[in-house]
Protein backbone atom coordinates (compact mmCIF):
# COMPACT_ATOMS: atom_id res chain seq x y z
CA UNK A 1 0.00 0.00 0.00
CA UNK A 2 1.21 3.51 -0.82
CA UNK A 3 1.15 6.31 1.71
CA UNK A 4 0.22 9.92 1.04
CA UNK A 5 2.17 12.72 2.59
CA UNK A 6 0.36 14.23 5.55
CA UNK A 7 0.30 17.62 3.86
CA UNK A 8 -1.95 16.26 1.10
CA UNK A 9 -4.41 14.75 3.53
CA UNK A 10 -4.60 17.69 5.92
CA UNK A 11 -5.50 19.98 3.02
CA UNK A 12 -8.24 17.61 1.88
CA UNK A 13 -11.66 18.70 3.29
CA UNK A 14 -12.87 15.13 3.70
CA UNK A 15 -10.06 13.98 5.96
CA UNK A 16 -11.31 16.06 8.86
CA UNK A 17 -14.30 13.70 9.10
CA UNK A 18 -12.07 10.66 9.52
CA UNK A 19 -9.85 9.24 12.20
CA UNK A 20 -6.27 9.68 11.01
CA UNK A 21 -3.53 7.51 12.42
CA UNK A 22 -0.11 8.95 11.76
CA UNK A 23 3.00 6.84 11.66
CA UNK A 24 6.49 7.40 10.35
CA UNK A 25 7.77 4.85 7.84
CA UNK A 26 4.61 2.78 8.33
CA UNK A 27 5.66 1.83 11.86
CA UNK A 28 2.88 1.97 14.46
CA UNK A 29 3.53 3.87 17.65
CA UNK A 30 5.39 6.86 16.19
CA UNK A 31 2.29 9.05 16.14
CA UNK A 32 3.48 12.54 15.36
CA UNK A 33 3.14 14.96 12.47
CA UNK A 34 6.25 16.46 10.87
CA UNK A 35 7.87 16.90 7.49
CA UNK A 36 8.09 13.58 5.69
CA UNK A 37 5.56 11.84 7.95
CA UNK A 38 3.21 9.40 6.24
CA UNK A 39 -0.06 7.97 7.41
CA UNK A 40 -2.80 5.48 6.76
CA UNK A 41 -6.41 6.65 6.78
CA UNK A 42 -9.28 5.12 8.69
CA UNK A 43 -12.94 5.89 8.01
CA UNK A 44 -15.49 5.21 10.72
CA UNK A 45 -19.22 5.85 10.73
CA UNK A 46 -21.64 5.11 13.57
CA UNK A 47 -25.36 5.00 12.83
CA UNK A 48 -28.42 4.45 15.01
CA UNK A 49 -32.09 4.00 14.30
CA UNK A 50 -34.20 7.16 14.24
CA UNK A 51 -35.34 7.11 17.86
CA UNK A 52 -37.99 9.79 17.38
CA UNK A 53 -40.06 7.60 15.07
CA UNK A 54 -39.50 4.60 17.33
CA UNK A 55 -40.85 6.42 20.37
CA UNK A 56 -43.74 7.86 18.36
CA UNK A 57 -44.70 4.34 17.40
CA UNK A 58 -43.98 2.47 20.61
CA UNK A 59 -45.15 4.85 23.32
CA UNK A 60 -48.75 5.37 22.09
CA UNK A 61 -49.09 1.63 21.44
CA UNK A 62 -47.73 0.77 24.89
CA UNK A 63 -50.05 3.28 26.56
CA UNK A 64 -53.08 1.93 24.69
CA UNK A 65 -52.32 -1.69 25.53
CA UNK A 66 -51.45 -0.87 29.14
CA UNK A 67 -54.72 1.03 29.46
CA UNK A 68 -56.71 -1.84 27.96
CA UNK A 69 -55.15 -4.43 30.26
CA UNK A 70 -55.43 -2.02 33.18
CA UNK A 71 -59.18 -1.84 32.68
CA UNK A 72 -59.38 -5.62 32.41
CA UNK A 73 -57.31 -6.22 35.54
CA UNK A 74 -59.34 -3.65 37.48
CA UNK A 75 -62.61 -5.23 36.43
CA UNK A 76 -61.60 -8.80 37.16
CA UNK A 77 -59.35 -8.46 40.17
CA UNK A 78 -60.99 -5.51 41.91
CA UNK A 79 -64.65 -5.54 40.89
CA UNK A 80 -64.93 -9.27 40.25
CA UNK A 81 -66.38 -8.81 36.74
CA UNK A 82 -65.18 -10.86 33.80
CA UNK A 83 -63.40 -8.86 31.10
CA UNK A 84 -64.14 -9.49 27.40
CA UNK A 85 -66.23 -11.99 25.44
CA UNK A 86 -63.76 -14.79 26.14
CA UNK A 87 -62.34 -13.86 29.54
CA UNK A 88 -59.09 -15.29 30.80
CA UNK A 89 -58.42 -16.31 34.34
CA UNK A 90 -57.05 -13.66 36.69
CA UNK A 91 -53.62 -15.26 36.66
CA UNK A 92 -53.53 -15.57 32.88
CA UNK A 93 -54.61 -11.94 32.45
CA UNK A 94 -51.81 -10.69 34.67
CA UNK A 95 -49.22 -12.95 33.00
CA UNK A 96 -50.24 -11.82 29.51
CA UNK A 97 -50.13 -8.18 30.58
CA UNK A 98 -46.63 -8.54 32.04
CA UNK A 99 -45.42 -10.45 28.98
CA UNK A 100 -46.73 -7.86 26.53
CA UNK A 101 -45.22 -4.95 28.45
CA UNK A 102 -41.91 -6.81 28.75
CA UNK A 103 -41.94 -7.28 24.98
CA UNK A 104 -42.45 -3.55 24.45
CA UNK A 105 -39.57 -2.78 26.79
CA UNK A 106 -37.34 -5.30 25.01
CA UNK A 107 -38.12 -3.82 21.59
CA UNK A 108 -37.50 -0.30 22.92
CA UNK A 109 -34.14 -1.34 24.35
CA UNK A 110 -33.21 -3.15 21.16
CA UNK A 111 -33.82 -0.13 18.94
CA UNK A 112 -32.50 2.27 21.54
CA UNK A 113 -29.11 0.61 21.92
CA UNK A 114 -28.68 -0.83 18.41
CA UNK A 115 -25.94 0.76 16.32
CA UNK A 116 -24.24 0.05 13.02
CA UNK A 117 -20.52 0.78 12.96
CA UNK A 118 -18.63 0.84 9.65
CA UNK A 119 -14.85 0.96 9.53
CA UNK A 120 -12.59 1.10 6.47
CA UNK A 121 -8.81 0.99 6.63
CA UNK A 122 -5.80 -0.27 4.72
CA UNK A 123 -6.70 -3.88 5.54
CA UNK A 124 -10.29 -3.88 4.36
CA UNK A 125 -13.89 -3.08 5.28
CA UNK A 126 -15.34 -4.02 8.68
CA UNK A 127 -18.76 -3.55 10.21
CA UNK A 128 -20.56 -4.38 13.43
CA UNK A 129 -24.32 -4.26 14.00
CA UNK A 130 -24.69 -4.28 17.79
CA UNK A 131 -26.27 -6.19 19.57
CA UNK A 132 -26.36 -8.77 16.79
CA UNK A 133 -22.58 -8.63 16.37
CA UNK A 134 -20.16 -8.32 19.26
CA UNK A 135 -17.10 -8.42 17.00
CA UNK A 136 -16.37 -6.65 13.74
CA UNK A 137 -17.17 -8.61 10.60
CA UNK A 138 -14.15 -8.06 8.35
CA UNK A 139 -13.76 -8.30 4.59
CA UNK A 140 -10.14 -7.95 3.53
CA UNK A 141 -9.32 -6.12 0.30
CA UNK A 142 -8.11 -9.45 -1.13
CA UNK A 143 -11.68 -10.78 -0.77
CA UNK A 144 -13.30 -7.78 -2.46
CA UNK A 145 -13.77 -7.51 -6.22
CA UNK A 146 -15.20 -4.00 -6.16
CA UNK A 147 -17.23 -1.59 -4.00
CA UNK A 148 -19.26 1.53 -4.61
CA UNK A 149 -21.68 3.87 -2.86
CA UNK A 150 -25.14 3.43 -4.37
CA UNK A 151 -28.75 4.51 -4.06
CA UNK A 152 -31.04 1.53 -3.59
CA UNK A 153 -34.63 0.69 -2.62
CA UNK A 154 -34.58 -0.76 0.92
CA UNK A 155 -38.13 -2.15 0.85
CA UNK A 156 -38.12 -3.40 -2.74
CA UNK A 157 -34.57 -4.79 -2.72
CA UNK A 158 -34.35 -6.16 0.82
CA UNK A 159 -37.74 -5.83 2.49
CA UNK A 160 -36.80 -2.92 4.75
CA UNK A 161 -34.02 -1.95 7.15
CA UNK A 162 -32.08 -3.89 9.75
CA UNK A 163 -30.36 -7.13 8.78
CA UNK A 164 -31.97 -8.31 5.57
CA UNK A 165 -31.18 -10.89 2.89
CA UNK A 166 -32.03 -11.50 -0.73
CA UNK A 167 -30.82 -13.91 -3.41
CA UNK A 168 -27.50 -12.11 -3.91
CA UNK A 169 -26.44 -11.31 -0.37
CA UNK A 170 -27.17 -9.35 2.80
CA UNK A 171 -27.87 -5.74 3.74
CA UNK A 172 -27.17 -4.01 7.05
CA UNK A 173 -28.86 -0.64 7.50
CA UNK A 174 -30.77 1.56 9.95
CA UNK A 175 -32.33 4.17 7.65
CA UNK A 176 -32.20 5.90 4.28
CA UNK A 177 -31.55 4.62 0.78
CA UNK A 178 -27.77 5.05 0.48
CA UNK A 179 -25.30 2.25 1.03
CA UNK A 180 -21.83 0.91 0.39
CA UNK A 181 -22.29 -2.06 -1.92
CA UNK A 182 -19.43 -4.54 -1.71
CA UNK A 183 -18.94 -7.15 -4.43
CA UNK A 184 -17.07 -10.12 -3.06
CA UNK A 185 -15.00 -12.44 -5.23
CA UNK A 186 -17.27 -15.29 -4.14
CA UNK A 187 -20.10 -13.64 -6.06
CA UNK A 188 -21.96 -12.51 -2.95
CA UNK A 189 -22.93 -8.89 -2.30
CA UNK A 190 -22.84 -7.12 1.05
CA UNK A 191 -24.55 -3.76 1.44
CA UNK A 192 -23.85 -1.49 4.42
CA UNK A 193 -26.09 1.54 4.83
CA UNK A 194 -24.60 5.02 5.17
CA UNK A 195 -25.73 8.54 6.01
CA UNK A 196 -22.50 10.09 4.73
CA UNK A 197 -22.76 9.39 1.02
CA UNK A 198 -20.33 12.07 -0.17
CA UNK A 199 -17.73 11.55 2.55
CA UNK A 200 -17.76 7.79 2.06
CA UNK A 201 -17.50 8.11 -1.72
CA UNK A 202 -14.54 10.47 -1.40
CA UNK A 203 -12.82 8.17 1.09
CA UNK A 204 -13.31 5.09 -1.09
CA UNK A 205 -11.83 7.01 -4.02
CA UNK A 206 -8.79 8.04 -1.96
CA UNK A 207 -8.37 4.57 -0.55
CA UNK A 208 -8.57 2.96 -4.00
CA UNK A 209 -5.87 5.25 -5.34
CA UNK A 210 -3.54 4.22 -2.50
CA UNK A 211 -3.86 0.44 -2.93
Amino acid sequence: MKYFKAKIAINHPVIHRFFIFLSKNNQPGNTFLSSGTYFSMVYQEIQRFNRTWIWLGLIPSAIAIAGLFGIGIYKQLVKGQKFGDHPMSDTALVIVFISVMALFILVALLFGFAKLVTRIDKNGISFKFFPFHFKFQRMNWEQIENCEVITYHPIRDYGGWGIKSNATGKAYSVSGDKGLQIYLKTGKIVLIGTRNEKELTDFITLQASSL
